[in-house]
């Protein structure tokens, strides 16, 4: 289990897991399918994705930079980061016709290591499906490759809740996906010491 109060969820690999709820796009390829390698992987996937990933963080880390060091120029940071927020809402715009309801799951845990969803049907083991993530809280979307290592029945729902270990993924995107894990730790956090301060207001 990890170490988090918050989540108590199972680790994914060597890589701790938050629960959050997230759509994913996932596609069962070919038993005979050979999973690309770096080289092949970074030319044939989508654009879309690409622009995704080498957007995700780095403007945002840029514009904490300028604003560290440009403290007497409010007006041409506000600028930035609004024009920022235009693009990175574009992108989104876009990204949403790439996920697709037929082959929509729901995810419900993340990490550095992979993901786990909910599905209305069981996955086999070892199964490589191709997949799609979106993360909206945190602009992302992600293009992979997974493989399924746990299927297990997940009661009442009668459904099955299926573990999946990263087969092939960007480096950037997988460090994205480290960064917004702490990111849900600490707005988990926030909402309880919300919740907490919330009480004792009703109760003083």
């Amino acid at each position: 289990m990890t170490d988090s109060p918050l989540t108590q969820t199972q680790q994914i690999g060597d890589f701790f897991t938050v629960s959050e709820s997230f759509p994913v796009n996932l596609e069962i390829v070919d038993n005979d399918f050979i999973v690309p390698d770096q080289f092949e992987f970074e030319d044939t996937m989508p654009e879309l994705f690409k622009m995704a990933s080498s957007m995700a963080g780095s403007d945002q880390d840029m514009l904490e930079r300028l604003k560290m060091d440009n403290q007497q120029s409010p007006a041409l940071i506000g600028l930035l980061d609004h024009m920022n927020q235009r693009m990175i809402t574009m992108l989104g715009y876009l990204l949403r016709y790439e996920d697709d309801p037929n082959h929509r799951f729901e995810g419900t845990e993340f990490g550095g290591g992979g993901i786990r969803i909910i599905s209305p049907h069981s996955f086999d083991f070892d199964q490589v499906v191709r997949a799609k993530l979106f993360f909206k809280a945190e602009s992302l979307a992600i293009f992979c490759y997974l493989r399924c290592v746990a299927s297990e029945p997940h009661e009442p729902s009668g459904s099955y809740k299926i573990t999946f270990e990263f087969e092939q993924i960007l480096e950037q995107d997988q460090e994205h996906l480290i960064r917004a894990s702490l990111h849900s730790q600490s707005r988990h956090l926030k909402r309880r010491a919300q919740q907490r301060q919330q009480k004792t207001d009703e109760n003083g």
